[in-house]
């Protein structure tokens, strides 16, 4: 879809939520309305990233770099709101049956069902138990993933959040209760893999390369001199001029 197109979808969404009171409409609305925005910050990103024919380096680098940045902002504020919705609502749902188990404890009380009261608070107890134990092993997942992040070098921390939420959406529990990628590679095995793939290049800071075959951790592209110019960020070329070396890469 066009720029346009996406604008007047989002714009239509925004009606038809302002129309309806039905929260399960609501909350598929709001997904369709943040994937709509998400496509209209890449399709307004990558028209303004388009190079002219004789672009500065300098502010081009600095363009694209504010506009990764944007795009970082708009989506986590998007994922914020979306899951502040969504939360609110699994909230209201939750009080309500809360609610309703109360009234049918009180009843059952009345009535004087006492084995069956019972049964019922027993249950009650297992399934809080399970949601501890779920949030517990989700702690240990988080605190796995922070680890293996923690030696990457980020742009900034909205980067390293964005990185964080991806990796965790791709993990799953094996049958032994472990927490592996949905191919089954371990955690940090994983991370490796997801730092070199280069459409998660934007997220890091760029380095420059050792030329002693070291890895470099976060999957960045060469910054030899066979580097494109428009390819360099702006202390890669600052330092290539150090080095006497400006002019000698390529405007492919």
């Amino acid at each position: 879809m066009s720029i346009e197109e996406l604008k007047k979808l989002i714009a239509d969404l925004k009606v038809k939520q302002s129309e309806t009171e039905d929260k399960g409409e609501l909350a598929k609305l709001e997904i369709e309305l943040q994937e709509a925005e998400s496509k209209l910050v890449e399709a307004e990103t990558e028209a303004d990233t388009k190079p002219d024919e004789t672009p500065e380096t300098d502010d081009l680098e600095a363009r694209v770099e504010r506009l990764a940045d944007e795009k970082l902002a708009k989506m986590k504020a998007n994922m914020d709101k979306m899951a502040e919705k969504l939360a609110k609502t699994e909230k209201e749902k939750a009080d309500l049956d809360k609610a309703q188990k109360e009234e049918k404890m009180k009843q059952l009380e009345a009535d004087g069902k006492l084995q069956e009261l019972a049964e019922m608070k027993v249950t009650e107890a297992e399934a809080k138990l399970r949601v501890l134990e779920a949030e517990n092993t989700s702690l240990k997942r988080d605190q796995v993933v922070s680890s293996a992040l923690a030696s990457l070098e980020f742009k900034n921390e909205r980067s390293r959040e964005m990185a964080r939420r991806d990796v965790i959406d791709n993990l799953e529990q094996n049958d032994d209760g472990n927490w592996v990628s949905k191919d089954g590679k371990t955690i940090a095995s994983f991370v490796e893999d997801y730092s070199k793939d280069p459409d998660n290049e934007f997220l890091f800071r760029a380095k420059m390369n050792t030329g002693k075959g070291m890895d470099n951790p976060g999957g960045k592209s060469d910054t030899s001199s066979k580097k494109s110019v428009l390819d360099m960020t702006s202390d890669e070329l600052l330092k290539l001029a150090q080095k006497g070396k400006l002019g000698t890469f390529s405007y492919r």
